[in-house]
């Protein structure tokens, strides 16, 4: 009977040791964040594969905290109430402490130490640094400002791109481009999705644009809050999907007192980049998805023409496209792009018909149609290798424009473009605009 007991020890021991090896393979990031304040909460990533939610990792008591005022201050002991896994980050604990440290500074000033020690398991510990003691740069792995210059495959976040025109006789006259969209931070999940605001604003667009004047007299305003998230694929191709809820969006012209009031569902697929040399790449991102809601204001006159579009109520389409990227990074810093050819492809399919407007021959109509809105954009930069925020930018532009759709007939520019990228978000989130 003892022999068949040792012998039975001996198995479990056996079938046991690749667990407890698997997750030694675990690590802490050099740096963790504060999720919440009240009570006070830390996200803790790590590299390695996630343990079972019923291993020592998510046991309170082999977790200790600990924070000081000063570094020269002795450490102050914190009891831990509870580690789960992150809902919304892979590879990320979070600890929750019992209480807020009895202190008149704020818990994001203090200097925290978190560590872990179980029998079997890696011990390892981590430290967050407080705001005022960060060096606020794009590179390093902690405290980088809220905005960043693109760098290699990544796309902006947000872009304004413009053009000037000065000449005798006539006010200064500006053409702009303003797309971008605000990820609030990952701590802040909203049904397992994270909240945005998402916006596109285009002014001055037409081929003639108003003389002898300098206000900015948007053609186009599309403003939304949005929920956003993403699904990641262990696949060579297709790295993940990204699903995007508009609720609600608004779209604005100042040129007429068009307006309309939208939801949206939209989906998109992101690719692996394909990259035939150490220094150019191509990428390709389709979306498609839905929009629908109403109209709430219509002009009477259009260009001098009287129209009629009482019956202009409901909106119902289909939304799709696509966004590409060619670009050449430099050799000597592969994470900028030196030259980039972007294009923009938009069409949205109304099921109901909607007002579309065209001028042939300088003669204006308007009609109600389900016809289809396309809208292609296409833009060749130059990266200022001294400054990153900014491009050179040639653009090119064709297409109706809601609310109204009004029509840009093949309209070259050439101007700057400032773009940034939102480092305090989850890198792998970017909003469909």
């Amino acid at each position: 009977m003892r022999a068949n007991k040792a012998w039975w020890s001996a198995l479990v021991v056996i079938l046991l040791t690749p667990a407890a090896r698997a997750q030694n393979d675990i690590a802490f990031k050099p740096s963790m964040g504060i999720d919440r304040v009240s009570p006070v909460q830390f996200n803790v990533h790590y590299t390695g594969t996630a343990p079972s939610e019923q291993s020592g990792y998510y046991d309170e008591h082999n977790w200790k905290a600990q924070w000081r005022a000063h570094a020269s201050d002795p450490e102050n002991d914190m009891s831990v109430d509870k580690v789960k896994p992150s809902a919304t980050n892979k590879n990320t604990f979070v600890v929750i402490l019992h209480s807020n440290p009895a202190t008149t500074q704020r818990v994001n000033d203090l200097l925290w130490t978190i560590s872990f020690e179980a029998p079997g398991l890696h011990t390892d510990r981590v430290e967050y640094i407080p705001n005022s003691s960060i060096t606020k740069s794009c590179t390093a792995d902690v405290g980088k400002p809220l905005f960043c210059p693109p760098s290699g495959k990544t796309t902006p976040d947000f872009t304004m791109s413009g053009s000037f025109l000065a000449a005798g006789g006539t006010n200064p006259i500006y053409a702009f481009e303003v797309k971008g969209g605000f990820l609030f931070p990952p701590s802040t999940p909203m049904f397992h999705f994270h909240p945005a605001i998402n916006t596109q604003v285009e002014i001055n667009q037409n081929t003639k644009p108003p003389s002898n004047r300098t206000r900015f007299d948007p053609d186009s305003i599309t403003a939304a809050f949005a929920l956003s998230n993403r699904v990641t694929f262990d696949n060579s191709v297709l790295q993940g999907a990204r699903f995007q809820l508009q609720l609600p969006a608004g779209e604005f012209s100042r040129a007429d007192p068009s307006s309309n009031i939208i939801l949206g569902g939209l989906g998109a697929l992101d690719f692996t980049a394909i990259q035939p040399t150490d220094t150019v790449y191509a990428v390709i991102r389709p979306f498609f998805g839905f929009e629908a809601g109403r109209n709430l204001n219509r002009p009477s006159v259009i260009d001098k023409v009287p129209v009629d579009l009482s019956h202009y109520r409901g909106i119902f389409r289909g939304y799709m496209g696509a966004d590409a990227t060619l670009a050449k990074v430099d050799p000597k810093d592969v994470t900028t792009n030196i030259f980039s050819l972007t294009g923009t492809y938009r069409v949205r399919l109304p099921a109901i018909d909607e007002p579309f407007i065209e001028t042939i021959h300088q003669t204006t109509t308007v009609s109600l149609t389900t016809k289809a809105r396309h809208w292609f954009e296409g833009d060749l930069a130059y990266v200022i290798p001294s400054w990153k925020y900014l491009s050179i930018n040639g653009s090119y532009q064709y297409g109706e424009l809601p609310p109204m759709f009004t029509f840009v007939d093949h309209k070259f520019t050439i101007g700057f473009k400032l773009q940034v990228v939102q480092s305090r978000k989850d890198a792998s989130l970017k909003l469909i605009q």
